[in-house]
């Protein structure tokens, strides 16, 4: 299985990227981009960061959250919602 840097790098390169074009294009530095590459530091990247590294990459942004290990904000916002109806229930 591949991690997400692995990807991220994979992608980046398959596209002809190199890290400092992709970080331009995704309004990072080259030394953030080079730090998730190597599974670093990745729970720094915020949803909106790997969407667009997702868009640039053209890659389904889920594949790329998961394997962050970030859900995405709409979700939460819908876990939420299930778990506010649950305990109304309870009562």
């Amino acid at each position: 299985m591949e991690t997400f840097g692995e990807v991220i790098y994979h992608y980046r390169n398959e596209k002809g990227y190199t890290l400092r074009k992709f970080a331009e294009l995704i309004g990072k530095s080259p030394s953030f981009i080079s730090l998730l590459e190597n599974n670093k530091n990745i729970s720094s990247a915020s949803e909106e960061t790997i969407t667009e590294m997702a868009r640039v990459l053209s890659l389904p942004a889920d594949k790329l959250l998961n394997l962050a290990m970030k859900v995405p904000e709409k979700d939460l916002i819908d876990l939420k919602g299930v778990a506010l109806a649950f305990f109304r229930e309870e009562k």
